[in-house]
């Protein structure tokens, strides 16, 4: 036997295994703890740091397959298929086709496409918006990189205890961080900015996505405990000798420490108000217990009960009053109200994008056509995991989806009840952990935020691997479980072909990806500066000097010159464009002859409203923009065509329909006019002064104004002043009677 294979089969680790695995561990670690750090790697800058420790741990993995005679080569699972048939349905989404293949696979992204380009397609994509969909690609190659690093190096016993201790001294720093935060706050995360959104959610902006990450630490807290104490007192760990014992065994000190920081970490989640946060929590608590129970005996479960009923003391003596309330708004249906109305919206576009999806990360931008709620607030995502990937992936997608999720399960089952190495008592934790995260994710979409998709993947990768260990282990004289790195025979180069596939297919997304990544970091710096310049503006009413103005217009020039694909940016340069040239005059102030730097602006804005269109066609901002450069400008008839496609593809935009309004006020369909005012002003109130000038302007109604007002007493006590403005004295005096009656009402 060669010398390598003795070393393997001893079960030692040759040196370049060792830092090969022991490198992917730190940078892994240090990953972990980065995210939640970074606000939960949501910006441009923090985004990018992901991605580059993802290329380290990639190139780790690569090491790993190039030495496999030394190394033991890379492990294959069934898991890749689903991952590796996800990230090629995302990359087939923002391939080019033939416009006759695209019509025949998505006639509505087809369709929407051919009119973006006004008839003349060669060639699109079913993604609605490639450049989101590269974004959300990106960090589902971000997740497969982990996921495969933790099934790859978390071989021996040691090496899966020091990433659960990672997990829980990242989670225990971060939950203390976080009760500190809430009891002597100064409004700033970290005391020195930035502001916090929602109190008592640690480093995040949202307290769903603090519970999120919190839950899966105490998961991760509660398996290393229950790992230390079946090394700790064998196979009689926490029977009725041992289960008083463990409270004062030296050895144990660090473990009782964690207990407490579990403690902690759920009563944050709890002051947090997350409901779902919450209700999680205590169903996976509950499940790990009964689980526990079953296999291994009801004292064992001992440890999940024990923390759980701390929590809840702690909470009831320190907040029960405001967790109680927050959990008693679940009486009411509408308490989710608008986070189902977004998930019934959806239900016509299930059906338009059935088989391939709308394009993976194109939410925001499809869901705007399907919006029937009477919030005008955007909507990045649909507070629902699994009706967005329904949305985006399509049926392929949910399927692949579903066969991961299956692939999983049977791991998790298997690992739990084949094992009888201390190690395995690990695994009901994890997947108690996994399920805390699928049911949140009926309510939120934490998974689309860095700091919780990599934290989900490891939870992940440690059931695969475990499952490895259970089915490949070997029992001793004693009954336990021999501890090897690596098997006898290391796998040859074919057997880990598909390991290496789909190792090559996130690589390839995260190299593509890495340039364009660093770019959008300057480019989202530019315009938030832009955006900061916008808001002085607007403080000293666009009274400013032309260099201002000029630093405005060149900031936005520069985001989308780094960032050339984000059409957010581009729709965001049109309007400060206006503003500089008409020195933030509305284009409803418009009258008699336009001057001509307002018509060379608009003649710009409209070419670079079309390119944006090209990009995004779904995006009913960009039509409703270029349609009232044409319409109010240039004078041009198409542009009403423009306004009327803006309101289809962005239903919820007061500003659309207040536009197409306007176009039916001119065309004199008065009684058209009034309804989409009011859906309008239904969507901002701020809207009704503009509308009652309209009308009274351009239809000569004012009895259309006190319909339109109803018997809101805000909107006629605005319209009541207008009113008496333009010289209807008798209508502003119903308007001001009317007022006050619904007052005394």
């Amino acid at each position: 036997m060669s010398d390598h294979r003795k070393h393997l089969s001893r079960g030692h680790a040759t040196p370049s295994a060792s830092f090969c695995d022991q490198l992917a561990i730190w940078l892994l670690a240090a990953l972990l703890a980065f995210a939640p750090a970074a606000f939960g790697a949501v910006h441009a800058w923090s985004e990018f740091v992901v991605l580059v420790c993802s290329l380290g741990l990639l190139v780790c993995l690569g090491i790993r397959a190039a030495m496999w005679k030394s190394t033991g080569g890379l492990r294959w699972s069934p898991l890749y298929l689903p991952i590796l048939g996800f990230v090629l349905w995302s990359f087939v989404q923002i391939v080019p086709m033939p416009a006759g293949l695209h019509a025949l696979l998505s006639p509505t992204s087809a369709s929407l496409y051919a009119d973006a380009h006004e008839g003349d397609l060669g060639s699109s994509y079913l993604s609605l918006y490639p450049h989101a969909t590269w974004q959300d690609l990106r960090l589902v190659a971000v997740a497969s990189v982990v996921f495969l690093t933790v099934v790859n190096v978390t071989r021996r016993s040691a090496q899966v205890k020091m990433l659960l201790l990672a997990v829980s001294l990242i989670g225990a720093v971060f939950g203390i961080l976080a009760i500190l935060q809430g009891l002597f706050s100064n409004g700033q995360i970290y005391w020195v900015g930035p502001e916090i959104v929602q109190e008592n959610s640690g480093t995040f902006a949202c307290h769903n996505h603090y519970a999120q990450h919190m839950n899966l630490s105490v998961m991760a807290m509660i398996a290393y405990v229950m790992v230390r104490l079946r090394e700790t007192f064998g196979r009689r760990w926490l029977d009725r000798e041992s289960l008083a014992e463990w409270f004062t065994n030296p050895q144990l000190r660090f473990a009782r420490w964690l207990m407490v920081f579990a403690v902690c970490g759920l009563v944050s989640v709890a002051v947090s108000v997350s409901r779902m946060g919450i209700i999680s929590a205590v169903i996976g608590l509950a499940v790990l217990s009964l689980v526990v129970a079953i296999r291994s005996g009801k004292n064992r479960a001992a440890i999940p009960i024990l923390v759980g009923l701390s929590a809840v003391s702690a909470v009831i003596l320190i907040g029960f009053e405001m967790v109680y309330e927050r959990m008693a708004t679940l009486r009411s249906l509408d308490s989710y109200a608008n986070r189902w109305q977004i998930v019934k919206d959806l239900v016509p576009a299930f059906g338009d994008f059935l088989f391939t999806g709308s394009g993976l990360g194109t939410f925001s931008v499809v869901y705007p056509m399907y919006d029937r709620g009477t919030v005008s607030q955007f909507a990045s995502h649909a507070e629902n995991e699994y009706a967005q990937l329904l949305l985006e992936m399509g049926v392929p997608g949910a399927l692949l989806f579903l066969w991961f999720v299956y692939l999983l399960a049977r791991c998790a089952i298997r690992a739990g009840s084949r094992g009888d190495h201390p190690v395995m008592v690990a695994v009901p934790a994890l997947a108690a952990g996994v399920l805390i995260v699928a049911i949140h994710s009926w309510t939120d979409f934490g998974q689309h935020l860095p700091a919780i998709a990599i934290l989900t993947a490891v939870f992940c990768g440690l059931i695969v691997s475990l499952d490895m260990r259970a089915s490949r282990s070997r029992r001793s004289a004693e009954g336990a479980v021999d501890d090897p790195q690596y098997s006898e025979h290391p796998v040859t180069p074919s057997r880990f072909g598909g390991s290496i596939a789909v190792c090559a297919a996130a690589g390839m997304i995260l190299v593509v990806n890495a340039p364009g990544s660093l770019m959008r970091v300057f480019a989202e710096a530019y315009d938030v500066a832009a955006r900061e310049l916008v808001e002085s503006l607007e403080q000293s009413k666009w009274r400013a000097s032309e260099s201002r103005y000029s630093d405005l217009i060149t900031l936005a020039e520069r985001a989308v010159r780094l960032d050339p694909g984000n059409v957010i940016y581009r729709y965001r340069l049109g309007v400060y464009r206006w503003y500089a040239a008409s020195r933030g005059r509305e284009l409803s102030q418009l009258s008699g002859n336009i001057p001509a730097e307002l018509v060379d602006a608009a003649d710009t804005i409209i070419d670079e409203m079309i390119a944006a269109i090209a990009r995004c066609p779904s995006m009913g901002a960009l039509y409703c923009w270029r349609g009232q450069m044409e319409a109010w400008v240039l004078g041009m008839g198409i542009g009403r065509d423009h306004i009327l496609k803006g309101i289809e593809t962005a239903k919820a935009d007061p500003i659309a329909w207040s536009a197409a309004a306007q176009v039916s006020a001119l065309d004199g369909n008065h009684e058209l006019a009034l309804e989409q005012f009011r859906r309008s002003v239904d969507l901002r109130k701020g809207m009704i002064r503009l509308a009652a000038r309209v009308l009274l302007r351009d239809a000569k109604r004012p009895d259309l104004v006190l319909e339109l007002a109803g018997d809101d007493p805000s909107r006629l006590n605005d319209v009541s002043w207008i009113l008496r403005d333009e010289g209807y004295a008798e209508y502003s005096r119903q308007a001001r009677m009317r007022s006050l009656e619904a007052y005394r009402d």
